[in-house]
């Protein structure tokens, strides 16, 4: 099995986000900016805000 690429990441993330699943949409935004690397500097700035604002929904 291949690893996930970065945008399959984000979108796992944005998915689970959608769905109210803190956890995995936590885990999966933290494995995105892991390896997006400054190259979707769109998609990073979404997923660091995300996760500031799941961290204060717990």
């Amino acid at each position: 099995m291949l690893p996930q690429s970065p945008s399959s990441l984000f979108l796992s993330a944005t998915a689970h986000d959608k769905l109210h699943h803190t956890k995995q949409a936590t885990d999966l935004y933290k494995q995105f900016l892991s390896v997006a690397n400054g190259q979707f500097p769109d998609e990073e700035w979404e997923a660091r805000h995300r996760l500031l604002t799941l961290e204060h929904t717990k």
